[in-house]
């Protein structure tokens, strides 16, 4: 029974050990590119796609090219959303900012806390995003007249849609 019993284990972790994950099926440039998709790196993506396209199967550079265009198309899906919230902002509009940040107290006290600024006078201005996979960042600048506000605005795409997951003010 021991025998039996070591043999299994034997065999099992022998076999095991011949399992490859899927990141190392892929190749370096593969790899790479699949990088450049999760970090939102579009435009290095397309040209990696392009140049290793004739190396693929035509069903993987599909793949790839399908990833590229679904991130484009969210990546605008955001720009639209920041010139939305730039004009909630300008009208302190603040129930159209709730609507697009998820719930939890940390954000309703900081949404209250905003309630209570004038933020018609204000220019808003919006920094480029930085990605990470399903989050980006953005640095929000709100002039007032002789006083700036600075908030770093962490949002995250979930099921189709970007919602606000954080928002704090710079230091």
């Amino acid at each position: 029974m021991k025998k039996f019993g070591f043999m299994l284990i034997f065999f099992l972790l022998l076999g095991c050990t011949n399992i490859q994950t899927k990141q190392s099926l892929l190749t370096p440039e593969e790899q790479s590119l699949g990088e450049r998709i999760d970090s939102w790196e579009l435009e290095d993506a397309k040209r990696i796609l392009t140049h290793i396209s004739s190396t693929l199967e035509p069903e993987k550079s599909e793949e790839y090219q399908t990833l590229i265009s679904e991130k484009e198309k969210d990546k605008k899906e955001l720009k639209k959303l920041l010139v939305l919230l730039k004009t909630a902002f300008s009208k302190n509009q603040i129930f159209i900012i709730e609507r697009y940040t998820e719930s939890g107290l940390r954000n309703k006290i900081k949404l209250h806390e905003l309630k209570k600024i004038d933020l018609s006078q204000a220019t808003i201005i919006f920094g480029n995003p930085v990605f990470n996979k399903d989050h980006a960042n953005i640095l929000t600048i709100i002039n007032f007249y002789d006083d700036s506000l600075y908030l770093d605005i962490t949002f995250r795409f979930r099921n189709g849609k970007w919602k606000i997951t954080d928002f704090n003010e710079r230091g």
